[in-house]
């Protein structure tokens, strides 16, 4: 049963954030709107998913975005536990702090009809980074367990990007993302009482690949913002995947991923001076997507993101999503299984430094077989809730 019940715990693992190929967002603002990437961003961090957004600056900028999962829960309904003669379990998201992004960019002093803007990121496309502890009591035995899976790292990319502004109202991007310090650790630990005994595996991954994005934006009627972002389709692959658990070790060369392109594109509305709307629809190209040239068996999903701020002394902004993850809805099917999130943030601004705040609670649920010998499928279910913090410094680096 402790075998089954590790496999179990892995499996949830997997999809500790429920969007372990879900494209990460911007920086806080983005998260506390939906996580919403095609209009509205202006900065930096707009390089890691739009970099038309950067064609909006004025000054040159730096920004620094950090993420902070507070709690989460997972697995499956008590009964399902009860029913194997186990007591006390849960199974819980760990406090996990990550890097999203760092980035700069700024204006270029040049010649020409439009205005040009450079910038250079680094960041997150995918987050496979999470910490998940088990902990459980066999009644008839009374043996208490307790599994700790760790997982670091992402699809982090060096992105150089450039933006050129024509007219003062319409913007396009153009970015090409690297993979550099990318990284895909795994690591466990297992713990046994009645008798006492551990256990512990490591397994480490080298990420590689790239990316072009491209993305405009263009300003309408004063008050509506219409824009797409657009990422061709791109491959990454884990190479030296090392495994090692004290009994068993193995060495793999390489797993191949080839991603379909990836879209998001809406439109955002000034209803007053103050308030602005968004809307914004963001594809899920499951049904091409391919691991060692076998498709996922995923259908297509999409990606609905909501939001609205007000712009008083303090900024106040919310925001609603719904997703679709790379996971059956039902086993056997291909109907990619759904999840949905709210959000909410506020910004300040006190001259040079901007600092934006955002949180959201993010939840998923799918029929999963539940690994203990029954043969059962049973509802499966993830909640997350998290912060997200954007520190931006305005530097004017050629004294415009």
């Amino acid at each position: 049963m402790r075998k089954l019940l590790i496999l179990s715990a892995l499996i949830a693992f997997v999809f500790v954030a429920y969007a372990e190929y879900i494209p990460v967002g911007m920086d806080a603002r983005a998260y506390s709107m939906g996580n919403a990437v095609a209009t509205g961003s202006v900065g930096p961090a707009s390089i890691l998913r739009n970099p038309s957004g950067i064609g909006w600056m004025e000054t040159g900028a730096i920004s620094l975005t950090g993420k902070l999962v507070v709690l989460g829960s997972m697995g499956f309904e008590d009964d399902v536990y009860e029913d194997q003669g186990l007591e006390d379990h849960t199974m819980a998201e760990q406090m996990n702090a990550k890097i999203p992004g760092v980035a700069f960019a700024t204006p270029l002093p040049i010649d020409a009809p439009f205005d040009l803007v450079g910038g250079i990121a680094w960041g997150q496309f995918f987050d496979f980074s999470g910490k998940v502890k088990e902990t459980y009591t066999v009644s008839s035995t009374n043996t208490e367990y307790e599994n700790i899976n760790t997982n670091k790292g992402g699809f982090n990319l060096l992105t150089p990007a450039i933006a050129a502004r024509f007219a003062g109202n319409y913007v396009v991007g153009l970015s090409y993302g690297f993979a550099f310090l990318s990284n895909a650790n795994s690591s466990g630990t297992g713990e046994t009482s009645n008798p006492s005994s551990e256990s512990e595996y490591e397994m480490t991954r080298k990420v590689t690949g790239s990316m072009l994005q491209l993305s405009a934006q263009g300003k309408f009627l004063d008050k509506l913002t219409v824009g797409f972002s657009f990422a061709p389709a791109f491959k990454m692959e884990y190479e030296d995947i090392e495994y090692d658990d004290g009994t068993n070790s193995y060495d793999i060369d390489d797993v191949k991923y080839e991603f379909p392109a990836y879209m998001a594109f809406g439109a955002s509305f000034d209803v007053t001076q103050d308030v602005t709307i968004l809307g914004e629809y963001q594809n899920r190209p499951y049904d091409d997507t391919e691991v060692e040239n076998v498709d996922s068996g995923i259908e297509n999903g999409s990606s609905i993101r909501l939001g609205v701020e007000y712009r008083g002394p303090v900024a106040l902004r919310a925001g609603f999503f719904t997703d679709k993850i790379m996971t059956p809805a039902e086993p056997g099917e291909d109907e990619p299984a759904g999840a949905m999130g709210i959000t909410a943030g506020l910004g300040v601004a006190v001259g040079p430094v901007g600092l934006d705040l955002g949180a959201f609670y993010q939840s998923a649920k799918w029929e999963s077989n539940t690994g203990m010998g029954t043969g059962n499928d049973e509802d499966f279910s993830t909640n997350l809730v998290g912060i997200a913090v954007t520190a931006t410094y305005e530097l004017d680096v050629f004294g415009k």
